[in-house]
Parts: structure tokens; C-alpha cells; sequence
């Protein structure tokens, strides 16, 4: 929130003054008076404005999913009377202040800006402003020269290190504009990053997103033009401000029902490479389907992989990283409130809205109904200067924060071409567009060209190896303007990028055999797992110049991307059953496409979720079979179960968290009065509940069966002697339906 020391004066006021001047001018308010602006060369104020009207946009996330470290610039809009006084702006350093009646002691800073536009209206007597805050210019900056120039005399920075020598940087690099840092720390400042971007040109927004997001943190400039994190608050902290009807101009608009949280707090924090290959992840929970944040080809958490300790301390950073973001739990809105600034970016708010029901009996009695919930301010648009109107918002994904995996620019589009194995690699195909209209346009003014041959590639995941097919092209024997008749077909193959032509790459054939490999495949064996290969596939004709020199020209014709990553497939927990201090684990363990496992263990630790291999009690387990009796647990407890698993190429696997209560169950049946149970001992309680079967409806020869009920599940801390009170249902009592008893399972 800003340091303001009076917000509620945005609601007491009666009038409101605008200053715009140049960065470089001071101004200082005063009691009962207009405040003192010195160092001006122009000043704008609400009578330059048309129409009173201002606008503010502002956001953090803008995204439908919740995504941290995205760089969004705020924008200032206004439109002004044209006048010899006020200079054209366009790029000029402006700063925008308000205050309140005639006392600009309330004297109000909205934010620093650069104008990117200073338009005029068809009659030249209006100009329209529009300015953005400096992280508009800072996004596409390029900081190349400071990146090569960081590292000198060291392998690794540490994120602390690299945020302060980059602002450090900029101030001498960026004329014009000082650029201050927040003075903070970061959760994960200490985490040391290697010198690992091969770029041409590198950006301040890529690499700032990544810092921000490593660190659960926005990049956002505030009032005063300072380069700030922000988190978003927790949610058992105070809200900045309750909202209810008084305040809320349109109805508060929120998807799912009342009691839906829609948007839940993160549970685990994924890490991931270029290739969609898993590097590491922390978290915890007991629920079956938890929200995961997924972080995807970052070099912050990417590099460092031949540091010795690297995996572990990757786990830390990330559980860090989870810890600061797993509160977040809120629901997407979108209202109107009265307008007041003092309500930042990223604050969190509560709202309270009226709604108005009938009773059962049909009659609508204006029975009030108070709904409330949580969220923060993601986004906001405010506008007017005498008549504020803020608009606040928040979006998220209608379930969770999740963010999905994606790959590379080449292998989003994989499609699982092989022929065997688990969870491995794919094949894609790569098309220019561009390459075929200008092929297009060549055919058109009469050049002959090849048609493409018809190409499959596939990824034999068993045996490590490519095999291509075509159909080489058919001949073009007209003479006019000149033949093109097929004379062989190149394949290339390269590493990590796309062939440009056929000597960019590895040769891997060059057949000159008409549909050589059209029926039986082109066999690549020396490849090797965990690569990202392409293929080009060339044919080549004969263009005769003359009788003495024969010439050879090449189509671009088709490109393969193949990716040859293998993984183990994690083993599943599918349900565990417990007798007192006995469990019996059923599970399954994937039949592995190449090698054998060497370690296959389930380990579980009473009160808390194993953080590790060693983090608990061990036992081995049978990859073939698919149960597992544990034994010797202490009664009346919890426990936390995990299982993972190693092959013999080094690849780990691990299963989601499993857990249980130990103890004898005890069932509830019908008895048409209240039932209690008093716990012998202080411990974890698991409740379930199973619904019970609406009644059923019947018309004449029809009958329409009733509805089944819903299932419950929840665990609870008792105390020694404490009771619960159950009331079981009975057939057509309350709220109808019949009894329902739940499956002896425990």
C-alpha cells in the first residue's frame, strides 16, 4: 500500500487539482494552498484538461493463469486543449501529481511516466497523451554488454549480485533517467547462476522475468518511478479495505459458487528444461490433486547442473520458492469501486456484496444474504478526476494457478511416433509458410521446381534409432522454360537446430536410387537418448546449362524435429488400507522400454511428508507386483507415503504423496437419533461420508430414481476424550433420500 497518511480524503473531498510537469521539477505542497513547483519548463493542470478526464491502467498479471516475474508497464492517459504553453511531449520524462480542494498538503504522486505519443484530434484543438512508466523501454533493453561483462573473474553470481550490478549498469548506460532499485531481499538471493544464455542479444525483460519468477515476486515501478518486487500479501494478513455495496458501482462479478475458492494455494513448485526434461521439485500435501506451478526452460534454475550439490540445492531454492508463493488462494473478480490510489497493485482486499433470495415456500421475503471472499488487485483501470471510478480484477484459472508445460519452438507439436517404449521422446514436423508462398510465386513466373517428397520419420524408442521413409518427386520433363529432372535426395542431420540447406548439418545419405527408401526405412543408429535432433530431407535435380556443365540445385524441402529424451514413468500409490498398525500399499510400477530398475523403495515417516529417500522408514519393493504389507506402524497415527524409483541409466521417478490414518474404523449407521464418538487418544481422525440416495419420484407407471449422494473426506486433530456428535440420515427424513452404507473398507 502507499505511505499515504490520509486514503480516506479520496472519498471527502470535494474537489481535485491535476499537476503535470517535467521529471526534473520539484513540487512541494502546503497547507490551505497550491503547492510550490519549481524547475518547471511546463505545467498542466485540470483546466488544460477536456472533460476532467484521466485514465490509469496498472496490472501485474494481466494473464489468464497466474504467472509471476511478468513485466507490466502502467499507462497514463489524457487529453489536453492544445496550447503555446505546453511544449509537444512525445518522450519527454513527465510527473503526475493530484491533491485534494484547496489543500495541496494531500498533494498526491500518481507515478512517473514517458510519453509515448502526443497526438492531435482532426480539428487540431485537442491532443491526446499517452504515456507508460519506464518499464515499458527497460522490457526490450538490451543488456548483452553487461551480461558478457558480469562474469569476468567469476564462474557464478548470485541473483543478489547480478540485480544490484545490472541497476548499477543501467544508470550509467540510459541517459536521461535514473533508474533506483528497492532496496530488499529476495528469497532466493543467495541462489548462484552460471553464465549460461548463448544469445546475440539479450534483454532486460528475459532476463528479469526469470529472476522475478525464481523469486515469486512482479517487476513493477511505483509512485515515485522506483524499480520495486512485488508479492502478493498472505492471506491471513488484514486486507488494505473491505469493499461492500456502499462502495461497489457494478455488481462484483465471480465465477463458480459461494463457497468455491477458485483459484487454490500452490502445493508444489516443478522444474523443468529446454526439452521438458524434469530437474526438480519441492512442496507437500495430502491432497489428491494439488495445484503445481511449473517453471519451464528458465536459466536460473536450468544451469549449474555439474555443480557438485546442484540437485540438492535446486531443492531448496525451490522449496523457497514455494514457500513464499503457496498461500495464494483467492477468486477471480472483476468490480467497480469508488476510485482510490492509495489501493496499489498486488494489495490484498476483501468484498462483501448483498444478495437477495426467496424461502422454500416460493414467496420472495428480501431476505438479505451476505456474500464475501478474498482477492487481490492483479489489475485496475482508474479514471476520472472529480468523479473517481477505479476498476479492479483478477483472473486465474477457474480451478487453480496451474501453469502448463510447453516445450520448444520446434516441439510443441511433437506427435508420439515411436515405435516402442514409455513417456520418450516424439517426432514433428517444421513448416515455413513463408518458404512455401515464395515456391509458389517462383511456379508462377515459369521457374520448374520439384515438388516435396512425401516424408515419415519415426523415433524407435526401444532401439535408439530413426528411421526415415520418403517418396522421392517425379520429373518435370517439360522444356519450357527448362526441365527439372530428379536426381538424387539428400538427408542431413544437426543438433539442437534446423538445417538451412544440405551442407548445414551431418551428412547422413545422399541416395541417387529413385524411392530407395520409400518401403524399407533409412536407419539413423547413431544417435544417442536425451537429444533434440533435426533432419533435412533435400532432392536435388539436374539443371543443364549446356552439354559441358551439368549444375545441381537443391530445394529446402522437408524438416523433422525428433527428440529423443527418455524418462521413467512414476510409479503410483493407487490406494492404501488400513487394520490398527498394519497398511497395505497397492501399487504399480511401469515396465521400463530399456534397462532395469536398481532401486525400488516405498518410504514413509509418521506426522510429516518424506522430503527424501532417506527422509523416513524404507522397504523395498517387487517392480512385477503390486502389493505391499507394511507393518509395525503405530496405532491411531498418520503417515506419508512415497515411492521411488531408479533404472540403470540414472533416471529417477517418484511417486505424489500418499497418506493414511492408522487405527480400527468405526461406521455409523441410521439409529434415528444423534450418535457421538470419543477419541481414546490424541491423534490425526480421518472422517468419511457417503450421501445418502435421493428418494425416489414415480408417475403412474414411471419411476425416476433419486439422485446418489456426494462423498466427503477430511482429517481432523482430537484430543484424548474429546467427542464428536454424528447424525446419520434416514430414508425420507430429512431433506429425503435412503440410507447409504459406505463400502467396508476402513
Amino acid at each position: 500500500m502507499v505511505n499515504y497518511d490520509n486514503p480516506d480524503i479520496f472519498y471527502d473531498h470535494e474537489t481535485t487539482h491535476l499537476i503535470i510537469v517535467n521529471s526534473s521539477a520539484t513540487v512541494t505542497g502546503r497547507s490551505n494552498t497550491t503547492p510550490l513547483i519549481t524547475n518547471d519548463n511546463y505545467c498542466i493542470t485540470e483546466t488544460d484538461i477536456t472533460e476532467d478526464e484521466i485514465e490509469l491502467r496498472e496490472a501485474l498479471c494481466s494473464r489468464d493463469n497466474l504467472k509471476f516475474g511478468v513485466l507490466e508497464s502502467s499507462c497514463f492517459m489524457v487529453d489536453i486543449f492544445d496550447s503555446d504553453t505546453i511544449p509537444y511531449l512525445k518522450d519527454e520524462s513527465i510527473d503526475v501529481y493530484i491533491y485534494f480542494d484547496e489543500d495541496s498538503s494531500t498533494l498526491f504522486k500518481v507515478g512517473r511516466y514517458i510519453v509515448n505519443s502526443d497526438s492531435f484530434s482532426d480539428d487540431r484543438l485537442v491532443r491526446s497523451v499517452t504515456a507508460y512508466d519506464i518499464m515499458n523501454y527497460l522490457r526490450d533493453y538490451d543488456i548483452t554488454e553487461w551480461y558478457d561483462e558480469v562474469y569476468e573473474g567469476a564462474t557464478t553470481r548470485s541473483i543478489k549480485y547480478l540485480r544490484d550490478s545490472l541497476f548499477t549498469w543501467l544508470n550509467t548506460d540510459i541517459e536521461d533517467y535514473n533508474i533506483t532499485q528497492e532496496e530488499t531481499n529476495l528469497v532466493n538471493d543467495d541462489w548462484l547462476v552460471e553464465k549460461s544464455i548463448n544469445s546475440d542479444k539479450i534483454t532486460f525483460g528475459f532476463w528479469m522475468e526469470r529472476i522475478a519468477e525464481a523469486n515469486g515476486v512482479f517487476p513493477h515501478i511505483n509512485r515515485q518511478g522506483v524499480f520495486c518486487y512485488v508479492g502478493m500479501k498472505w492471506y491471513d494478513q488484514p486486507a488494505v479495505k473491505t469493499f461492500d455495496d456502499e462502495l461497489t458501482i457494478p455488481p462484483v462479478k465471480f465465477g463458480g459458487s459461494d463457497k468455491d475458492i477458485t483459484v487454490w494455494g500452490i502445493a508444489y513448485v516443478y522444474v523443468y528444461d529446454g526439452n521438458n526434461k524434469f530437474l526438480g521439485k519441492a512442496g507437500s500435501t495430502n491432497k489428491k490433486h494439488p495445484s503445481n506451478y511449473y517453471i519451464v526452460d528458465s536459466f536460473v534454475f536450468t544451469n549449474n547442473r555439474n555443480q557438485s550439490g546442484w540437485k540438492a540445492s535446486l531443492e531448496t531454492a525451490l522449496g523457497k520458492l514455494r514457500n513464499a508463493i503457496t498461500h495464494l488462494r483467492y477468486k477471480p473478480f472483476e468490480g467497480g469501486f469508488y476510485g482510490n490510489l492509495c489501493y496499489e497493485v498486488g494489495d490484498r482486499i476483501d468484498v462483501e456484496i448483498t444478495d437477495y433470495d426467496e424461502e422454500d415456500d416460493d414467496i420472495d421475503d428480501d431476505i438479505p444474504i451476505v456474500k464475501s471472499f478474498y482477492t487481490y488487485i492483479l489489475e485496475r483501470t482508474f479514471v476520472g478526476l472529480n468523479d473517481f471510478e477505479d476498476t479492479y480484477s483478477a483472473r486465474g484459472d477457474k480451478k487453480q494457478p496451474r501453469y502448463k508445460l510447453k516445450g520448444d519452438k520446434w516441439s510443441n507439436t511433437d506427435t508420439d511416433t515411436a515405435t516402442a517404449g514409455i513417456g520418450t521422446g516424439g517426432v514433428a514436423e517444421l513448416k515455413d509458410p513463408r518458404l512455401d508462398d515464395f515456391i509458389e510465386y517462383l511456379r508462377n513466373i515459369g521457374i520448374r521446381l520439384l515438388d516435396e517428397p512425401s516424408a515419415e520419420v519415426v523415433y524407435n524408442k526401444a532401439d535408439v534409432q530413426v528411421e526415415i521413409t520418403w517418396t522421392d518427386p517425379v520429373d518435370i520433363t517439360t522444356k519450357r522454360p527448362e526441365k527439372a529432372e530428379w536426381l538424387g535426395t539428400v538427408v542431413v542431420r544437426k543438433e539442437n537446430s534446423a538445417p538451412k540447406h544440405r551442407w548445414d548439418g551431418e551428412l547422413i545419405v545422399n541416395s541417387t536410387t529413385r524411392d530407395e527408401y520409400s518401403e524399407e526405412p533409412l536407419i539413423d543408429n547413431t544417435i544417442q537418448p536425451n537429444k533434440r535432433y533435426y533432419y533435412g530431407i533435400f532432392p536435388y535435380y539436374r539443371h543443364l546449362s549446356d552439354a559441358d556443365n551439368n549444375i545441381n540445385f537443391y530445394r529446402f524441402t522437408k524438416v523433422f524435429s525428433v527428440n529423443t529424451e527418455y524418462f521413467v514413468v512414476a510409479p503410483t500409490i493407487v490406494s492404501l488400507i488400513s487394520n490398527g498398525g498394519v497398511v497395505t500399499m497397492n501399487y504399480t510400477i511401469p515396465a521400463l522400454a530399456t534397462g532395469t530398475y536398481t532401486e525400488c523403495i516405498v518410504v514413509y515417516k509418521k506426522s510429516n511428508i518424506p522430503t527424501s529417500k532417506t527422509d523416513g522408514t524404507s522397504v523395498t519393493l517387487n517392480p512385477t507386483e503390486t502389493t505391499k504389507v507394511i507393518m509395525g506402524l503405530d496405532d491411531s497415527s498418520i503417515y506419508y507415503f512415497i515411492i521411488y524409483t531408479t533404472d540403470s541409466l540414472g533416471n529417477t521417478a517418484e511417486s505424489d504423496v500418499d497418506s493414511i490414518g492408522t487405527g480400527e474404523a468405526q461406521i455409523f449407521a441410521y439409529t434415528g437419533a444423534i450418535q457421538t464418538f470419543t477419541a481414546p487418544k490424541t491423534g490425526i481422525y480421518s472422517l468419511e461420508t457417503w450421501g445418502a440416495q435421493g428418494g425416489n419420484a414415480t408417475d403412474g407407471e414411471n419411476v425416476a430414481r433419486g439422485g446418489y449422494g456426494a462423498y466427503a473426506y477430511g482429517e481432523v486433530l482430537l484430543h484424548q476424550g474429546d467427542t464428536l456428535y454424528i447424525g446419520v440420515g434416514g430414508q425420507d427424513g430429512y431433506g429425503g433420500g435412503g440410507n447409504y452404507t459406505p463400502p467396508n473398507n476402513g
